[in-house]
């Protein structure tokens, strides 16, 4: 049997990687698909069996993506550059799955060999038997080799030079850290992601000690940038574990804002690392306590005082520098971030004063760009904002009457009793709502990720730019479990080229990102909407920009279970036969094994400890999950829907194995008996 070899047309790539991809994709699954059937595909032990193509496919995927290789130019150097730098930088997995790497890799290859070239003389895999051979003098060694370069090994690049020595003292790695950020900056800045070197901060006993030199030890203000860099990268990784319902993180978050306090208290505290601490905070306010947003208020207000402007200043002033801030706002959303950046921490009659004057100014557009405060996540500021508003309704154009009225519902009770006393009072003067067009017909393009270990999935969407025909915008945000929509931004106008490279770039970073359906992120929007309203989880304005980029018509929370989104495929009106249930229970084992269940991860796994791997296994299962079996039954129905959404067909047919698995754990099943539950402790543990 003939197979024809995949092939890269680097000029297509350069254009449009996504499609290369896409095709790239396609191949593996008609190779795999033969492979399966083939007699070196047999050869494997079942161990090596488990990965199921993987390997190769994600083989392919570094070559192509990283070395601008198709299958025939794949030779040894770039074997080897993939199998000892790019695998164990790009794939994070356990010595039994790093165990597979190579043998399936091999078998994929001498599969290959036979279809394409068989006793061909004129051989179009002219390096294979090279390869096979290099990969079969590793294959003893390769988890030496695997583990020994870690992602700071083979990639140190300027921004990881500086890093600390680890034969200099344990106090330098901060210093260290922050002159590298200073020196980097710029570069950092351009990069996906930034240095391993930054990662230490997740540790919390070092974030204590960065937080201890940066406001206690004091910083240099031509250092400022490079500290609300690092703070951003730190400070957003605790807040995210916060939002997981972290104790630890929660309780080492409080024990911060109590010593920062004391530090002030005891004057101790350094007046220039405040400065690009509050500008990092002010995008987390909803997780700082009461006593600490009124620290910050009186500590503004004293600085302020200290500097002597206070007999200075008067409200013509104010009026000046209102004028100034607002002629350069290209529109109402940049006033937001703006504002949200520089001013999220003034207390409500700050506000009040600041509006009254900017309202005075007597533009049109001003009210449009105070209108979206109302959505600030400090129900005070939003309330203070509403309440001008809903006294000053000449100032409210009808395009403001029309997001008020869509906006109401994701706002807290106290904020919609004046959003509808400036609705009722903007219509008494004949406004009506603008119908204005804010979204192109032009196609939407989306992709999102599977669902995380901690109920966690991204969207990313291209749409285009009303505003600009040939640009296209990129909006972004997270569905998460018990919260809602999350971690919203949308891309100032861009190429398609561009954003194209961002989503790119994203998959090769091993994010496991699928192009779907647009119609999922229209049925999921509303019900995470009513979570957000749940958890009390501010919709910022951000989303409104998204909404309304995308031209959705249902801006209203409402709650659903996931069912009733595709009753066809989750409802069960007859139940899965005997031989099904077997055939997905072990087909579920090895997905723990894929990327797109990387992160399917216990963390209080390793609080149960005694007896065998086998009791410790049930014992788990008994105690930690059997609780938390409805939480892994909705994952399953999103995976379903996701997976059903996917354009890929290899997803697309997997959709009916997460609707079985979500059908087991609603069942009156142990944990311990539904084999996906199983396989998830075993990688746990």
């Amino acid at each position: 049997m003939s197979f024809k070899p995949f092939k890269l047309n680097k000029n297509a790539y350069l254009n449009d990687p996504d499609k290369c991809n896409d095709q790239l994709q396609d191949w593996v699954e008609q190779f795999l698909d033969i492979f399966y059937e083939s007699p070196e595909y047999q050869k494997l032990s079942k161990a090596n069996q488990k990965s199921g193509g993987m390997m190769f496919s994600l083989f392919m995927e570094l070559n192509m993506n990283y070395l601008g290789k198709g299958l025939e130019s794949i030779d040894l150097k770039s074997t080897r550059e993939v199998m000892t730098k790019l695998f164990p930088r790009k794939m994070i997995c356990s010595d039994t799955q790093a165990k597979t790497i190579v043998p399936e890799i091999i078998a994929c290859w001498q599969c290959l060999q036979r279809l394409i070239d068989g006793s061909a003389q004129r051989k179009k895999l002219k390096h294979a038997e090279a390869i096979i051979n290099y990969l079969q003098s590793i294959k003893k060694d390769y988890l030496k080799i695997y583990n020994h370069l870690d992602a700071s090994g083979p990639t140190v690049t300027i921004l990881e030079s500086a890093t600390p020595d680890k034969t200099g003292t344990e106090d330098d790695w901060i210093e260290a850290l922050i002159e590298d950020a200073v020196t980097n900056l710029a570069i950092i800045r351009k990069r996906p992601e930034p240095p391993q070197s930054w990662h230490r901060l997740y540790d919390l006993q070092s974030l204590s000690q960065f937080l201890f030199a940066v406001c206690i030890e004091g910083i240099d203000e031509d250092e400022s940038d490079a500290v609300a860099a690092l703070l951003s990268f730190a400070l957003h990784s605790l807040f995210i574990q916060i939002r997981q319902g972290s104790h630890q993180a929660t309780h080492f978050w409080q024990e911060v804002e109590q010593n920062i306090m004391l530090s002030y208290e005891h004057d101790e505290l350094d007046s220039v690392a405040m400065t690009p601490l509050l500008a990092v905070l002010a995008s987390h306010r909803q997780y700082l306590s009461e006593s600490f947003m009124e620290f910050i208020h009186h500590w503004q207000a004293e600085t302020h005082d200290s500097q002597g402007s206070k007999s200075d200043f008067s409200l013509e002033d104010l009026n000046k520098i209102c004028q100034a801030m607002l002629e350069e706002m290209p529109n109402e959303f940049t006033f937001a971030s703006v504002w949200q950046d520089q001013m999220g921490f003034m207390p409500p009659e700050g506000i009040s004063l600041i509006g009254q004057q900017i309202l005075s100014l007597d533009n049109p557009r001003y009210g449009d760009f105070l209108s979206l405060l109302v959505l600030d996540e400090q129900e005070k500021s939003a309330v203070a904002i509403a309440d001008l508003l809903a006294n000053h309704p000449k100032a409210i154009t009808s395009l403001t009457l029309e997001r008020m009225i869509r906006i109401r519902n994701w706002l807290p009770k106290a904020v919609q009793t004046h959003i509808d006393k400036l609705i009722k009072n903007v219509r008494k003067l004949g406004v009506c709502p603008s119908g204005k067009k804010v979204s192109t017909d032009g196609e939407i393009q989306a992709w999102m990720t599977s669902v995380d270990g901690s109920g966690a999935q991204g969207v990313m969407i291209m749409v285009n730019d009303i505003n600009h025909p040939r640009a296209f915008r990129l909006v972004n945000f997270v569905l998460k479990e018990a919260v809602g929509i999350v971690d919203i931004s949308v891309s100032p106008p861009e190429t398609r080229k561009k954003l194209q490279h961002i989503i790119t770039s994203t998959k090769q970073h091993g994010v496991p990102l699928e192009k779907v359906s647009s119609e999922l992120i229209r049925k999921l929007i509303p019900p995470f909407m009513a979570l957000n309203l749940s958890s009390k989880t501010c919709l910022s304005a951000d989303m409104l920009e998204g909404m309304e980029l995308l031209g959705l018509d249902n801006w209203n929370p409402a709650s659903a279970q996931f069912e009733t989104l595709s009753p066809e495929l989750l409802s069960f009106n007859t139940p899965p036969s005997e031989q099904e249930i077997a055939s997905v229970q072990k087909r579920s084992v090895s997905w723990t094994n894929s990327a797109f269940a990387d992160s399917w991860l216990i963390s209080d796994a390793f609080t149960i400890t005694g007896g065998t791997v086998k009791k410790m296994i049930s014992d788990v299962c008994d105690q930690v999950l059997e609780p938390k079996k409805g939480v892994w039954r909705e994952r399953m129905q999103r995976m379903c829907l996701w997976a059903n959404a996917c354009e890929s067909k290899q997803r697309q047919k997997q959709a009916r194995d997460f609707a079985v698995v979500s059908w087991l754990l609603e069942q009156d099943m142990p944990a311990s008996q539904i084999k996906l539950l199983e396989s998830i402790v075993k990688k746990s543990l």
